[in-house]
């Protein structure tokens, strides 16, 4: 019998929000985002029916016009949460040192092949 690889149980990654960032805008925009994270905001983490998403920035403001390329990803995310009957209010966008642990321990992070860069869990 051969051995078992790990990816047999592990299920395939879903895929995130494509499309929303040119290259062009990727390296000055996501450089200024240190991490996207999703909050499921009805307490109901194996069946959830709302969350919200979290743009955390790391000392550096967001300029209107990065805020909203932010809020595009926002919208293709909140179209596919929709998808599976989550609902996502407006991104919101804050700065690490204002986010709290309590609240940034029920986060979990968001992945798109466009945010590889943002990854540093």
């Amino acid at each position: 019998m051969g051995a078992l690889s790990l990816s047999y149980f592990s299920p395939p990654p879903v895929p995130g929000p494509t499309g929303w960032i040119s290259a062009a805008q990727r390296g000055s925009v996501a450089a200024k985002v240190e991490q996207v994270r999703l909050l499921i905001t009805d307490q109901q983490r194996l069946n959830p029916a709302a969350a919200a998403i979290y743009i955390i920035t790391n000392g550096v403001a967001l300029t209107d016009d990065e805020t909203e390329i932010w809020n595009r990803f926002q919208a293709q995310a909140s179209t596919m949460l929709k998808a599976h009957g989550i609902d996502a209010g407006p991104a919101i966008h804050c700065d690490v040192s204002d986010l709290k642990a309590s609240v940034y321990r029920v986060t979990v992070p968001v992945h798109s092949a466009q945010l590889t860069a943002l990854r540093f869990q």
